[in-house]
């Protein structure tokens, strides 16, 4: 369940989630096929069937990212908690596409191809998200940045733990001298 005050953000995480894998989808194509960083040995398919698949990627994409709790909402969300997501939801389309793509018997199955749509989709959501999350941070009131400080500061300083300056410290050697 989604709560009501991070339904936005959740939304906004996922719009980019979405784009970020159809980008990634198409630019794994480019970087195999056509850029010729990598040789090739058989015949490439077409970019048509590239494109034609991407809906698909798209649905697989948010099923998996989903399934991961890649959506999982918190203020105390760390930067490692959020890579594990993300890797986790990437490994999943991963597999999600691979099995559907051989499942189908399409001619576009690119060991390499899916090799570099995974880095590039794992990269590209984890910077949008840490860019999301920074433009968050930075766009909140000063006083509130200010009062959380000010009370976390005031929460890790105890009255047991502060000295009082007219108190000496109970020692062995006192205490003997006092009672005999």
């Amino acid at each position: 369940m989604i709560h009501r005050t991070s339904q936005v953000l959740c939304v906004w995480f996922l719009f980019w989630d979405l784009i970020l894998t159809a980008a990634a989808w198409l630019g794994a194509y480019y970087l195999r096929f056509e850029s010729g960083w990598i040789p090739i040995y058989k015949e490439p398919p077409v970019f048509e069937t590239c494109w034609r698949q991407l809906p698909l990627v798209a649905l697989l994409s948010a099923i998996a990212y989903r399934l991961t709790g890649q959506y999982t909402i918190h203020r105390l969300r760390r930067f490692r908690e959020e890579m594990v997501g993300v890797l986790k939801g990437t490994a999943l389309l991963s597999l999600l596409v691979l099995a559907t793509i051989y499942y189908l018997q399409n001619p576009y199955e690119s060991r390499a191809t899916m090799l570099l749509f995974s880095l590039l989709t794992a990269t590209g959501i984890l910077l949008a998200r840490r860019l999301s999350w920074y433009a968050l941070s930075s766009s909140r009131p000063a006083n509130a940045i200010f009062s959380a400080r000010v009370g976390s500061a005031l929460a890790s300083t105890t009255p047991a733990s502060t000295p009082r300056p007219d108190s000496a410290p109970i020692t062995a050697a006192s205490f003997r001298a006092t009672f005999p």
